[in-house]
């Protein structure tokens, strides 16, 4: 799959990907968040490959979790000088 890389916020991304799955999950005993730690992230990054992505992760945890919580993180962390933005599910 060829990428197509543009400039802009992967946060947004993450929001409406995530909303998305809020907005399907029917059970009760399973709670769904996102977590954006950054206002703003501006990056360069491919946004349909971000989604597809995000939607295997994402549908993935709720195929193998029945109860709890699951966690969508997306954070900026910082290792031997270098800056690196994450996304996280937890579950």
């Amino acid at each position: 799959m060829p990428l197509c890389v543009s400039y802009g916020d992967l946060s947004k991304l993450v929001k409406e990907v995530g909303l998305k799955y809020k907005e399907l999950n029917r059970n009760p005993n399973l709670s769904f968040s996102i977590c954006i730690e950054t206002d703003h992230t501006n990056l360069f990054f491919d946004p349909e490959n971000v989604r597809i992505i995000l939607d295997n992760l994402i549908s993935n945890a709720f195929k193998y979790t029945t109860q709890g919580e699951i966690k969508v993180v997306l954070r900026n962390i910082s290792e031997n000088n270098i800056q690196y933005t994450e996304i996280l599910p937890l579950r």
